[in-house]
């Protein structure tokens, strides 16, 4: 029985296509069926700390224990193999898409004790776990993911248009009163602050945590994937994730197989609601211009001026 610590994490973002593309991924052979949305790394191993009951939860035994398990294996039977190697250690992922931006239990990790804002974030601990890390995170238009988003967990009430643009604009207004005042990585890594909004805009300011993950890591060990371009070719950018990966090219055939599958995850209320009011995405692209343009210039992507 061999168990083992991620080789790669799709780490982000929600409501950007990640359970589709964790889907996939884990349908090529050479990629072991791990569990998912472990949320580890960002809450579980903290839930202790609030909730008794949750006390075992929280420990690193109990996320590599039955998360990450590759098989059982005979070493009987296969001690001739000369691929023994790569046959047994598949890689193994950790498909939790809140590792990239939910810093929001910083306070509790070792070296941020005393601090007004985090020295130590996500970023860290996963290079501390395995500084050869592969990281995959998945963007999306930012104002169409904050309605997208919006949509999901507000999924059984009734908002309506006119009251989601005056959640927009009642959130844009806390968190830049509050980044006007102690700038951005303080507000948006604060849950106090990020909690009084209804719209979970601060996810989509991806300049902001992914300069986090680029003071850690070397750019080629992060692949961004835009959802638009998932959506347009998505076989190619199957094949461009596991070339990525360094897992074994797949045949036509199985490529096909992989992308037959059915999507995953979709918003509930996404037939049942109109698109936002244009003055929403108006207010909304005017609020995230500025973190696009330096997400492009991070990227070296104009696409993501979007």
């Amino acid at each position: 029985r061999l168990q083992c610590l991620p080789y790669f994490y799709l780490a982000g973002m929600p409501k950007c296509g990640t359970t589709n593309l964790f889907t996939s991924l884990i349908r090529h052979p050479d990629i072991s069926r791990m569990s998912r949305g472990q949320h580890w790394i960002t809450r579980d191993r903290f839930q202790g700390k609030l909730l008794k009951y949750l006390h075992q939860k929280q420990t690193f035994e109990w996320w590599t224990g039955d998360n990450f398990i590759v098989e059982t294996w005979n070493t009987t039977t296969r001690s001739a193999d000369s691929k023994l190697i790569p046959d047994i250690i598949d890689s193994i992922g950790d498909g939790t898409v809140s590792t990239f931006w939910d810093y929001s239990n910083w306070p509790f990790i070792s070296g941020n004790e005393n601090c007004s804002e985090p020295r130590i974030t996500n970023p860290y601990l996963v290079h501390h776990l395995n500084p050869d890390s592969k990281i995959i995170v998945m963007f999306r238009n930012p104002t169409d993911r904050a309605y997208s988003d919006f949509l999901y967990f507000d999924g059984t009430k009734n908002t309506t248009v006119e009251e989601f643009h005056e959640y927009c604009y009642k959130s844009i207004k806390i968190i830049k009163k509050c980044m006007a005042k102690f700038g951005d990585r303080y507000c948006i890594f604060n849950s106090a602050i990020t909690d009084q909004m209804k719209v979970r805009l601060h996810i989509g300011l991806y300049s902001v945590f992914m300069k986090e993950w680029l003071n850690v890591f070397n750019r080629d060990q992060i692949l961004d994937i835009r959802l638009e371009e998932l959506s347009e070719n998505p076989g190619a950018v199957l094949i461009e994730v596991f070339d990525f990966l360094s897992v074994a090219p797949l045949s036509p055939k199985q490529l096909v197989e992989i992308l037959s599958s059915e999507n995953k995850n979709e918003g509930r209320r996404k037939l049942r609601m109109s698109d936002m009011l244009p003055e929403t995405r108006d207010l909304l692209n005017d609020f995230y211009s500025f973190y696009n343009r330096e997400m492009a210039l991070l990227m070296n992507d104009v696409h993501y001026t979007w």
